[in-house]
């Protein structure tokens, strides 16, 4: 499983509607699968993060 923790929990509490997307704590969001599908899912993370916050994650 991957997960990215961010400095925001506004962006983990928005990422946790995501399909797929599991909250590990406030800030922790994490995901399982295949790395082409993990990766395309991480750049939606940072698409919403950077249209919330403008904040990356703490990988």
């Amino acid at each position: 499983m991957n997960a990215a923790r961010w400095p925001s929990a506004s962006v983990a509490d928005t990422l946790r509607n995501l399909p797929g997307v599991a909250a590990r704590d406030d800030r922790t969001v994490a995901i399982s699968g295949r790395m082409p599908d993990v990766y395309r899912q991480f750049r939606v993370w940072l698409t919403v993060a950077t249209a919330l916050t403008n904040q990356p994650p703490y990988c």
